[in-house]
């Protein structure tokens, strides 16, 4: 898991933090409803809320193994925020996250590269 560090917002209205992921997958995966096309990458743009321990997904884009897209940008996730332990990405992974975003200098399980989007 990679997290843009160029793209956190801080100042959302909600009060959630939002953030850029990214998963890249060693072994391609078939798209899903597109069994003929395989996606590497997974790029999720989330809002979170370290303190309650919610998250919720804003965007989702899927990638083949040369970084290019193979599925539309997807807008179509419910407005209410879930817990860790409920998102598909489990509890770990935004632990982790917010581990980063409090202290990026301190935080290693969690590597950050702030060129993953410049495909």
């Amino acid at each position: 898991m990679w997290i843009d560090s160029a793209r956190v917002d801080s100042s959302r209205a909600d009060g959630m933090i939002g953030a850029w992921l990214r998963f890249d997958y060693t072994k391609p995966e078939p798209v899903p409803g597109n069994a003929t096309k395989q996606f590497a990458q997974t790029q999720v743009r989330i809002a979170i809320d370290c303190h309650g321990e919610r998250v919720r997904n804003l965007a989702l884009q899927l990638f083949d193994a040369d970084g290019k897209a193979v599925s539309p940008e997807t807008h179509d996730f419910p407005v209410t925020p879930v817990s860790f332990a409920d998102h598909p990405f489990g509890h770990g992974t935004f632990i982790g996250v917010c581990g980063w975003l409090h202290a990026p200098d301190r935080w290693h399980p969690v590597i950050v590269d702030t060129s993953i989007f410049a495909h």
